[in-house]
Order: C-alpha cells, then sequence, then structure tokens
C-alpha cells in the first residue's frame, strides 16, 4: 500500500525541479577528424534545470585531460553547446567547441589508452545533473582518415612516414617539416590531416631520426631536396606541386630549402623567421654553430646576444620569454644582412602565419620582414601574412587542447587558450585555401 501512495505522490507533483527524468544526449559526428566541429545537443531536461557537460579524453596512463561547462536548459528543456553559453566552467560564454579545447591536466589511476597522434582518440561525453550522470557517450577524434594509406620510410637516409588518400591521377603533395623537437612526432601529425584532405604528405625527418645527427647543429639542408625527389619518383605524384610545410625551426629549415631549390613550388610556415639562427643543442642551450649547412659549408647566421631584458627576468621565477633574446640579437645589423633568408628566390606562393603574443621568438615581426622583402623585389607569386593578436608560438590543428600551450615551463610560449582556438581554426582554413590553389589549380 505504501508503495502504490509513494508512486501516486511522485505523480501528482512531478520529479525534483533540479534532476532530469531521462536526459538524451546526441553528439554529431560521433567518429570524425580532428577539424570537423562537434554538435553536442542535450534534451529531455526540464526548462532551467543546470547541467554539466564533461569532456574527458586519455592523455596517458596516469593522467586525463578534462573540460567541463554548466549550462541551464531553454524553455524546451534543450542545451545546444553551439548556440548556448557555459555559465562557467574550464571555459565561459559560447563556443560550440570549448569542451575539446578548454580541458586542465588531471591525475587519475583509472585512465585507458593514451593520447598518440595520428593515432585516433576518444572523448568521454557525460551530462550530470544534481551530482549524477544522466547521459553519456564516446566519440571518437581522428587525425587521419580511414581511407588514407600510411607508409614508413627509412631507406637512403630518409626517416619518415607517408600519408597517401585516395585519388586517380597525379596530385600535389606537401613535405612536413617538424620544429626544434625533431624527429617526426609533430610533422606526422600535420601531414596526416593534409592527407585526410586529399593531399599526400610526407612527414620528414631532419634529425634526431636513426642514422641522423642528435643535435640541431649544421644540419644538410640537401635532406629536404632528398625528400622532393622521393615524392617526385612516385607514380601517383605531380612532380611540379609539392610545397614544404613547417613550423619554427621546421619553418625556417622551409624557407631556407625553397629559396636553394626550385623543385620547391611555395612554402607553408608557422611561426616563421627571416634570418638563419644558431644551432639548437637538447638542453636547450644555443650553440655557436649554424643550423643548417649547404654543400657541406655552415651558413651564415644571427649570433645570440643576450640583452638586459632577457637576462634581468631570470631574477624572478618562470615563465621566461625568449623573445627578448631574439629581439636583442637583431641589433646586429651586419649579422642580419648576411644570415637574410632570399625568399624572393621560392619558386611559388608563400603563407606565413604567426602570433602576436609569440613569446619564444618575434615571428610576427619577423614575418612582417619576409612580406616586405617579397614586395621589394616584386616577387612574381602570391605571398600573404596572417597574424593573431591573442596566440602565441604554438598555433596548431583545430580544436586541439589549447590550455597547455598557455602553461609551459620554463619558457612561455605566450597567447591565451581563446586566442589559440580561434587562431587554430581560421588559420587552418587559410592553409587549406593555400593548399588548393597551389596543389589543385583549376
Amino acid at each position: 500500500m505504501l508503495r502504490f501512495f509513494v508512486i501516486f505522490v511522485i505523480l501528482a507533483i512531478g520529479l525534483p525541479a533540479t534532476v532530469s527524468a531521462q536526459a538524451v544526449l546526441r553528439v554529431v559526428p560521433p567518429d570524425g577528424l580532428i577539424d570537423e566541429p562537434l554538435e553536442i545537443v542535450v534534451s529531455n531536461l526540464r526548462p532551467a534545470e543546470r547541467v554539466r557537460i564533461v569532456a574527458i579524453s586519455p592523455l596517458d596512463d596516469h593522467h586525463e585531460l578534462i573540460a567541463f561547462g554548466e549550462f541551464s536548459a531553454d524553455a524546451d528543456g534543450r542545451v545546444n553547446v553551439t548556440r548556448q553559453a557555459s555559465l562557467g566552467g574550464t571555459y565561459e560564454g559560447i563556443d560550440g567547441m570549448g569542451l575539446l579545447t578548454s580541458p586542465r591536466m588531471e591525475e587519475t589511476s583509472g585512465a585507458s589508452g593514451t593520447f598518440a597522434p595520428p593515432q585516433p582518440y576518444t572523448v568521454q561525453i557525460r551530462v550530470e545533473s544534481d551530482g549524477r550522470i544522466v547521459a553519456k557517450a564516446v566519440v571518437t577524434r581522428r587525425f587521419v582518415s580511414t581511407t588514407v594509406e600510411t607508409i614508413s620510410v627509412n631507406e637512403g637516409g630518409l626517416f619518415g612516414r607517408y600519408f597517401m588518400p585516395e585519388g586517380s591521377g597525379r596530385q600535389g603533395a606537401v613535405l612536413v617539416l617538424s620544429g626544434s623537437e625533431g624527429g617526426i612526432t609533430s610533422s606526422q601529425i600535420n601531414a596526416a590531416l593534409y592527407a585526410s584532405h586529399g593531399y599526400p604528405a610526407f612527414a620528414l625527418a631532419y634529425f634526431k631520426a636513426p642514422g641522423m645527427n642528435d643535435e640541431l647543429i649544421e644540419i644538410p639542408i640537401e635532406i629536404v631536396k632528398r625528400g622532393i625527389e622521393w615524392l617526385r619518383r612516385r607514380p601517383e605524384i605531380a612532380p611540379d606541386r609539392i610545397v614544404v610545410s613547417g613550423g619554427s625551426k621546421g619553418a625556417e629549415l622551409a624557407l631556407v630549402a625553397a629559396s636553394e631549390f626550385s623543385e620547391i613550388h611555395g612554402v607553408v610556415a608557422y611561426a616563421p623567421t627571416f634570418v638563419v639562427w644558431p644551432g639548437i643543442r637538447r638542453n636547450g642551450k644555443t650553440d655557436s654553430l649554424s643550423s643548417w649547412t649547404l654543400n657541406g659549408k655552415p651558413l651564415p647566421f644571427v649570433p645570440h646576444v643576450a640583452n638586459p631584458e632577457f637576462t634581468i627576468q631570470f631574477q624572478h621565477p618562470p615563465p621566461y620569454a625568449l623573445r627578448p633574446l631574439y629581439e636583442g640579437s637583431l641589433a646586429d645589423t651586419a649579422a642580419v644582412s648576411r644570415a637574410s633568408i632570399p625568399v624572393e628566390r621560392i619558386h611559388g606562393p608563400v603563407l606565413l602565419i604567426s602570433g602576436k603574443q609569440d613569446r619564444m621568438i618575434p615571428s610576427d615581426a619577423m614575418a612582417q620582414k619576409l612580406i616586405a622583402r617579397l614586395q621589394a623585389r616584386k616577387h612574381p607569386y602570391r605571398f600573404e601574412h596572417f597574424s593573431y593578436d591573442s596566440a602565441g608560438h604554438q598555433i596548431s590543428l583545430p580544436y586541439l587542447a589549447t590550455v597547455p600551450r598557455t602553461t609551459t615551463m620554463p619558457f612561455s610560449s605566450g597567447g591565451t587558450p581563446l586566442g589559440y582556438a580561434h587562431a587554430d581554426v581560421d588559420s587552418w582554413q587559410k592553409v587549406l585555401e593555400f593548399l588548393k590553389t597551389t596543389l589543385n589549380p583549376e
């Protein structure tokens, strides 16, 4: 008798206003490329019901990336993350992908899987109301399409990974270079996504790989030419439509190599420089030797000179900025003249991407120097520079975590999470447009 009475009371007064009866979570697409935005909608809530939407991704065996937003259901009992503002959490305001771009790293004993691109990773999305999980879903995010073939390369002194998309006829291709971390850890991520958009891409190591120098010192730039020749020998590649893409030291190498080798028909450079800089050792210290050689001879470089602005910051706790070191070194006008990269000799268009809050190097100002040189020498191909107000040194692919890039230690890369989130999406669209017009001209 008591059981029927309780049921009657519940039917008469309804469930508690803060708890949904049977929330429904819809995430589209459930499996897609990382640059595809998600649509996250929760329905069957009560009007004005407060919910927390949480996104969890494994980082390694002991850490997870966790982001969340607080939302209030609309009059129809729905929360659409793309249209409604987060009222609190790891991000606030309207940002349809804030749950993927704003995570913090947290320790955990229950993490399963790792974040190891270009392997896919999963994101667990759950809806919490009044401290209870009322709906959940799992989505898969891919760096490379399932239709792309991946080929490991370790031959003839070349080491890398080639990503070949489906397609017929000869296609333009991209050779991708990593930054000062070496190997292909970062370059293969970009190469995988380039190929997923239809452009064959070769992530090529130029140091810190089998049979190569472990230090970024006096690296022969001919390695890039040999990588281009490897691509040109493949039957699916159009030999007169190959561009080079790189970031930071990879951008420096891309610009230097393209200025010397006519086989390169365009450059995409993230955080670029207009001069050659010294080599970098694994301990992070710069060297009195050049980063690059050509025909066995070191290329002229601008030596680092620590100015007061750079040294005084070490009287305080980190993070520190490397940018003043580079800005002070550029005062050596004779060295700058000798080490300037002759980008006007590049046989194709040039796309430059920088962040105005770059604290590693003055990439925004140096990109402007490159543009001025191309203008002064009437470069016959298209050249563009896109600089982002609130981004730093590490502009990347869309919808990846931004917070870790703003908390690097002991040296800061600069930028804000929101600044990176905007720059990642906008610059990626600029890159795709550049590749379309350069590699597949109509």
